[in-house]
């Protein structure tokens, strides 16, 4: 599985409003260049996340983006299908398959879409916090 860069913008944004502390705001002009981000594209995802109730926005000279939850209560299913849509199986017309075959695939494909499901839905925008600053190349999983 590879995280699409929008994915990657929205988690870079998520750890850094999460490290600065529960209702800061922080504007997007900050979230971008600390994060070294297109403040444009920033913006759309920004969006997405606030319209999945990830995060909050307030307008005005003191306003800014926060996080609309406690970090462990945002996992990493949630922000990948606030930014990319949702994560389902699709499959091509296998006209030339057998029946059973192409029903055989189908289910199998499935089962492997809702254990990747439940493995995003596991890990959490506050483990994710937790292991940053990790440096070894340790995985989440033998992380604990």
């Amino acid at each position: 599985m590879q995280l699409s860069q929008s994915v990657i913008y929205a988690l870079q944004t998520l750890l850094h409003l999460a490290e600065s502390g529960k209702g800061v705001l922080v504007t997007r002009g900050t979230l971008a260049a600390t994060g070294r981000m297109p403040e444009r594209f920033l913006l759309e995802i920004l969006h997405d996340l606030v319209k999945c109730g990830i995060l909050r926005s307030t307008r005005g000279s003191g306003g800014g983006f926060a996080l609309a939850r406690n970090p462990e209560a945002v996992t990493l299913l949630e922000v990948i299908e606030a930014v990319d849509g949702p994560q389902t199986v699709g499959l091509p017309d296998f006209n030339t398959m057998s029946v059973p075959l192409r029903n055989w695939l189908r289910a199998n494909l499935e089962q492997i879409a809702e254990n990747t499901r439940a493995g995003l839905a596991g890990i959490t925008l506050k483990r994710l916090a937790a292991a940053e600053p990790r440096q070894s190349g340790e995985n989440l999983e033998s992380s604990g």
